[in-house]
């Protein structure tokens, strides 16, 4: 009244049963009493507006949350990609270039490239589990390979995958993680190199400290071949040769020059600087010839 408002009408309108705003109406010349027809027409306009202010704000929400999820894929480490069932790739994330020497469009472009650069000895690897993926299972175990860069650099791969499904269960393709784990494994072969050497190292220490007794096992079948053949001469010397004892001393001296030549060979392979490789020991053997070897030390 002071200002000279004679009638007022107010139309609330809020969105999802929040209070978003206000619509009003006045009159200053005189009283008068609104219609159902103005109240409704006031409140369509205001619905409009409500309308078209909440969209936007869903644009906005969607806008943000298109962003958050872009950041965290185009800025991840890891090379990330997703494939379609029908083969095509819907996403591939920056990282692919840092990794593979080729960027996101030339994947997009040309799918099958990602086969394509895995090296001829790892294809069948990728296959077989190419061929896991396509079973639809909803887990995969992970597998590495090596890649060839687009400069000629050879990568080591390890690659995760996860099979993407809808609300009602349909394929959607799969959701890959490539990691470069190229110095982890030039790390580990180096680890390995530097085992072997270690073994080599205290494989010639070991000889080194069993030098008297290797000498020893040699020169024993040596000394029982000279006293065959000497024993031998004498029987050919005789005035009636023994043929059956000059046999037995030349099958002796046979059996004794074997004894010598295999203590030879054991000891070449033992101090061979060769990787380390693992095969079947028989216990009872291996006692026997620890037997032999320390036999004039136990007598």
């Amino acid at each position: 009244r002071q200002i000279g408002v004679r009638s007022f009408l107010t139309i609330p309108v809020q969105v999802a049963d929040a209070p978003l705003f206000a619509i009003g109406l006045d009159s200053i010349r005189s009283q008068r009493s609104w219609s159902a027809d103005v109240r409704d027409r006031l409140r369509l306009i205001g619905e409009i507006f409500a309308n078209a202010i909440e969209r936007q704000h869903s644009e906005n929400r969607i806008r943000a949350a298109e962003w958050k999820f872009k950041t965290m894929a185009d800025y991840t480490y890891d090379w990330e990609y997703w494939q379609r069932t029908d083969g095509s790739l819907a996403y591939v994330s920056p990282s692919c270039e840092r990794i593979s020497g080729y960027s996101p469009i030339q994947f997009m472009s040309e799918p099958e490239l990602i086969e394509r650069i895995i090296v001829p000895e790892d294809q069948q690897l990728w296959r077989e589990h190419r061929c896991a993926i396509n079973s639809q299972t909803e887990a995969n175990e992970l597998i590495q390979f090596r890649i060839m860069r687009h400069d000629g650099d050879i990568r080591w791969i390890e690659h995760a995958c996860q099979s993407v499904f809808d609300e009602r269960g349909e394929a959607l393709g799969i959701r890959v993680s490539n990691r470069d784990i190229t110095q982890r494994e030039r790390l580990r072969s180096e680890s390995q190199q530097l085992q072997s050497d270690l073994a080599h190292v205290e494989r010639v220490v070991t000889i080194s400290a069993m030098t008297s007794a290797l000498a020893h096992e040699i020169n024993q079948p040596l000394a029982a071949i000279r006293s065959y053949a000497q024993a031998a001469l004498r029987f050919m010397d005789a005035k009636a040769p023994d043929p059956v004892n000059v046999r037995k001393a030349l099958e002796g001296i046979v059996a004794d020059n074997k004894r010598a030549s295999a203590v030879v060979n054991r000891l070449r392979d033992l101090v061979k600087k060769k990787q380390v490789q693992k095969e079947r020991l028989s216990i009872n053997q291996m006692i026997d010839e620890v037997i032999m070897l320390i036999n004039s030390e136990l007598v």
